[in-house]
Parts: C-alpha cells; sequence; structure tokens
C-alpha cells in the first residue's frame, strides 16, 4: 500500500509536539517550532536522514528526520557525555537513528494510546544533499524546527 503524506493538522501538532519533547528529553536541545512564514532557504550543509517505519493494528506508516551534520554532532555529543569534535561519524549517524525511533515510538503511542502494539522497524539512516532537503521541506505535511538557528525537517506518512 502506498505511503502518504500525513496533513491533518491535529496529528501534525502532535508530531511537532513529540519533536520538540524528545530532542530536549533525549539529547538537551531546545528547538522551536517553525512558523512557515518565511519561504525555505537552501541549507548550507549536508544532513543525516533517519527513517523509521511502523506496522501496528490502528495504522501503518513510517516517519522521517533530516538533520544537519553539526546539529546532529551536538546531539550525539549531548547524548554521549563528549564534546562535538570528539564524535565520530557512527556515534553521529547512530544517534539520529535513536533519536528517529523515539520519535516514532512516543508519536504512536501519543496518537493511538499506549495500549494499542506497534512493530517500529530499524531506523534506517543516508546522508542527504541540500538541495534534497530543500525538496523535502516543501513535501505536503513536512513540518521544521530550528535548533540554534538550524532546520530539521520531519515528514510522517500513513499508509
Amino acid at each position: 500500500m502506498e505511503m502518504k503524506p500525513v496533513q491533518d493538522d491535529a496529528i501534525l501538532d502532535s508530531l511537532k509536539q513529540t519533536l520538540v519533547g524528545t530532542l530536549e528529553d533525549f539529547a538537551f536541545v531546545f528547538a522551536e517550532i517553525d512558523s512557515g512564514d518565511a519561504p525555505p532557504t537552501l541549507p548550507a550543509d549536508d544532513y543525516i536522514s533517519a527513517v523509521v517505519a511502523f506496522t501496528g493494528s490502528a495504522q501503518c506508516g513510517e516517519l522521517q528526520v533530516a538533520v544537519p551534520v553539526a546539529q546532529a554532532k551536538e546531539i550525539a555529543a549531548n547524548v554521549l557525555g563528549l564534546e562535538p569534535e570528539d564524535v565520530g561519524d557512527t556515534e553521529t549517524i547512530d544517534a539520529i537513528k535513536e533519536w528517529s525511533n523515539i520519535v516514532a515510538g512516543a508519536l504512536t503511542a501519543t496518537l493511538f494510546g499506549v495500549e494499542t502494539t506497534f512493530l517500529l522497524s530499524a531506523p534506517s539512516a543516508t546522508a542527504i544533499k541540500p538541495d534534497d532537503v530543500m525538496r523535502f521541506q516543501q513535501l505536503p505535511g513536512a513540518v521544521k524546527l530550528l535548533t540554534d538557528g538550524n532546520p530539521v525537517v520531519a515528514l510522517l506518512k500513513f499508509s
């Protein structure tokens, strides 16, 4: 079955709040929800994109997050108790995969209740270029947060 971006305002609000809350709790990174007033700008850095699929009796879908590499290193450093310059590529990617997993788990519990069982896939991650991030943040249903001025983008899809 084809996955389609979620565009329901209530679900997207839950996604935004889950992204902000998990970033703060997991990585001590404070984010604000982008109002969307300004047009998207071409990011300067490459991004790490992580995807987690979920399957349950209530719904199937996937969550994709995209984080600038520099911000991803900061997230990994905070989680590991290191300085960003001491964090390697593997730790950086693993931290974003773990964060995406936490977001997917928290979001499914928020949307469908803690009694509903979901199977989450192992997160996958890839590097994406600024042009791809620009297209990603313009997709219907894409949400954007700002962390220290860095855009973090997420997209939730349901089948």
